[in-house]
Parts: structure tokens; sequence; C-alpha cells
């Protein structure tokens, strides 16, 4: 068992090393930040649709001047004014950015699966079209993400009068959340592991990463809180730069985590395919000592 973990341990630390994983990292994870400006402008676009109401107006306003205290009203109500007229535009560049900035996460992703998976990598046309599916299908994960804190409310809020009594125990509800909450990350995980790589894998090569994945963040989502908390002096560098550097840790870090799911899913594929782990197909090695002259005499000299 021992010698067994040793081997798909060492086989994945190749695999991961030889296809750069973590410069594909990178790559991801920048175009994973890029998503948070369509994101900040549908906020305001939502938030401009809101002041088009009097009350509402009144209330941001109240909330922007306790934030705010050193800036005038006239000032604060300016701004609102100019974002409540100007809404329509925002909404309308909130959409091209994002989906244009989506398309190119998963137009990343695709590059980076299909170097991890050696398939062949979509053409320009394809991984446009494809991006916009997984777009659609992204969407309706996030409509079930709102439905989904209502349904656990529902659910715990039905857990009072359970027998043997059940209904005493505190961490019984949390317990239910957490697990909500991994089995959608592990759903969203199986479709990306499955619609991605070019040609589909099977069950087999899908279910593994995104167990990883969806375990590994939960963890981190646990972990991380209490690493910054405790240990980490991040936030001696100020508000501004602490978050800064705080976003772009957790988005390498997800991303890092997305492509180590992949390279799991592909080396147990390709186990279960030719019956063993060769790192690389003999394809993708005569690609890589044409394209780089010194992989043959490295080769040779490790075979002498």
């Amino acid at each position: 068992m021992t010698a067994a973990l040793r081997r798909g341990v060492g086989a994945f630390w190749r695999r991961a090393y030889e296809e750069n994983v973590t410069g594909m990292a990178a790559m991801v994870a920048y175009n994973l930040m890029l998503s948070v400006f369509p994101f900040a402008l549908l906020l305001l676009f939502i938030t401009g649709q809101l002041l088009q109401s009097s009350d509402v107006q009144t209330t941001i306003l109240r909330d922007l001047q306790e934030l705010f205290p050193s800036t005038e009203q006239d000032t604060l109500r300016s701004t609102l004014d100019d974002l409540r007229a100007r809404s329509t535009e925002i909404g309308i560049v909130a959409i091209v950015a994002g989906l244009w900035i989506g398309a190119s996460f998963w137009g990343a992703m695709d590059t980076a699966f299909c170097r991890i998976y050696h398939v062949e990598c979509r053409g320009w046309w394809a991984q446009k079209r494809f991006s916009l599916i997984m777009l659609a299908v992204v969407a309706l994960f996030l409509a079930a993400s709102v439905a989904v804190p209502a349904a656990e409310s529902f659910v715990l809020a039905g857990t009072d009068n359970l027998p043997l009594g059940l209904d005493d125990i505190d961490w019984l509800g949390n317990l239910v959340v957490i697990a909500g909450g991994l089995l959608i990350s592990f759903l969203v995980l199986c479709v990306i592991y499955w619609a991605v790589p070019k040609g589909h894998l099977p069950w087999r090569a899908v279910w593994p990463g995104a167990l990883f994945m969806s375990l590994a963040a939960g963890i981190a989502n646990f972990v991380f809180p209490l690493y910054l908390v405790n240990l980490s002096t991040i936030g001696q560098f100020g508000r501004i730069v602490s978050f800064v550097l705080i976003a772009l840790l957790w988005f390498y870090a997800l991303a890092l985590g997305l492509l180590a799911g992949g390279v799991i899913n592909a080396l147990r594929f390709e186990l279960h395919d030719t019956g063993t782990v060769r790192g690389m197909t003999a394809e993708f090695q005569s690609l890589r000592e044409r394209d780089d002259p010194r992989e043959e005499p490295e080769r040779e000299r490790m075979g002498a």
C-alpha cells in the first residue's frame, strides 16, 4: 500500500512538473482574477437599479455616510445620482466584459487541460463556442447556489422535532450546510472535468479530481481564514495591499487546485487506458524533443 502510494505521488509529481502545472495555473488564475471586474460592474448595475426607489436611495446614502463620515452629503448624493443615471450603460459593459473575460477563462482552462490530458486543443472558434456554453452552465449553477441557502434554511427549520433527541445536537445543522456546500462543489467540478477536455472523459477519470478539489477547497475555506487571523503578518502591509495579496494568493491556489485535479484524472485515465502510467505519450515526448534539443541528450544520459 505504501509503495503504491509512493509510486502514485511520484507519477503525479512528474506529470505536474513535465506539464508545467504551476505556470499554467498562473495563466488560469490571471483570467479568473479578471472576472472580478465584470462582477463589480454587475453589482454597480444592480445598485443603480435599486436607486430608482427614493427609500432605497435614502437608506444607501445613510449607510455611506456612516462608512465615509468625512465625505460631504452632497458629494455622496451626486455620486448616487450619476450611478442611477448610468446604470444601463454599466449593465451593458458588465455583460460584454463578462462574456469576453468568461470566454478567455474557459479558453485558458481548455489550453491547460489539453496539455495535461494530451488531447487535441479546440480551435479558436470552437473554443469560443464552448466558452459560451460553459458560461450558460455557470449561470445555472449560480442560480442553483442562490436557491440552495433557502433550501438549507427550510431543512434546518424542520430539525426542531427530530426523533432520538437529534434536534439537541448543535453541530447537526452545520454539518448539513457543509455537506450541501461540498456536494454542490463536487457537482460543479464534475461538469468541469468532464466537459473541458476535448472528447469528454469517462466517469472514472472525472470523479477523483472533483473529489480531491472539493475536499481541498473545503479544508482551505476553513484553514485559510484561521491562518490569516492567527499566523499571517500580511496585514502589516496595509489594507489595500493586503487585500490584493490575499486575492492573488487565493486565485492562484484555486487555479492550482483545479489543474492538480486534472492531473489526478489524467493519470487515472492513462492507467485504465494503457495499464500503466508512463508520464508522457510517445508522440508528446517526440514533440518535446523536437522543440527542445536538450531533451534527447538528457534522456540518453539517464538511460546510460
